[in-house]
């Protein structure tokens, strides 16, 4: 009674292979009586150990396979998480290589432009050196011009003048020339009235 009873009980957890055995270990009941009640606990206990042991065995089995299963998918996201991070891992070294690049031909390229604009602040220079020379140049130029132009214009004043006068001297002169011939055409007309008066 007590392995029918366990029968119900295990049956819904048993294999086909359990339960045959569990059907022989009842007809054996049925045919022994009550005397081997010591034999079927043995027996009992040893399909229990067997069951424990297939049951275990099966754990195993799937665990077996569970962890291979995955084994390969962790190996297969560990493949194909490992290839973008080399990609990226090579990318990153690649811009570092180019920023370095840059910062180098960037550093040359502000030498340069330092370079020139040094030379463009001496061509500055000498540009504002050369245009003080030219204005002071100039503004001597313009002094000597203008002292010049005032020394011809007091000349001019000075030859106009004398010449004003030289024209009244020379007015005065023939004025009085003219009047000397005049005067002697009147005293020679004078002297010959008077003396063809008197004749």
């Amino acid at each position: 009674m007590a392995l029918k009873s366990a029968k119900k009980r295990t049956s819904g957890n048993l294999s086909t292979d359990e339960e045959d055995d569990f059907k022989f270990l009842a007809s054996q009941q049925s045919n022994g009586g009550s005397d081997d009640h010591d034999f079927e606990i043995v027996l009992a206990k040893h399909y229990a150990a067997l069951r424990e042991k297939k049951k275990k065995e099966k754990e195993h089995k799937f665990l077996k396979l569970a962890y291979k299963q995955l084994s390969k998918e962790i190996s297969f996201i560990i493949e194909k998480v490992s290839t973008p991070a080399e990609d990226v891992k090579a990318s990153i070294q690649t811009l570092e290589s180019i920023f370095e690049d840059f910062l180098q031909k960037y550093a040359a390229n502000e030498d340069i432009i330092h370079k020139l604009w040094t030379q463009v602040h001496k061509e500055q220079q000498k540009f504002l050196t050369f245009a003080q020379r030219k204005l002071t140049a100039d503004a001597e130029a313009a002094k000597k011009i203008e002292a010049g132009h005032i020394s011809g214009l007091s000349r001019t004043h000075g030859a106009c003048r004398g010449l004003s006068h030289l024209r009244k001297i020379t007015v005065l002169n023939a004025v009085n020339v003219a009047k000397r011939r005049s005067g002697r055409h009147r005293t020679s007309k004078n002297h010959s009235t008077d003396t063809s008066r008197d004749n």
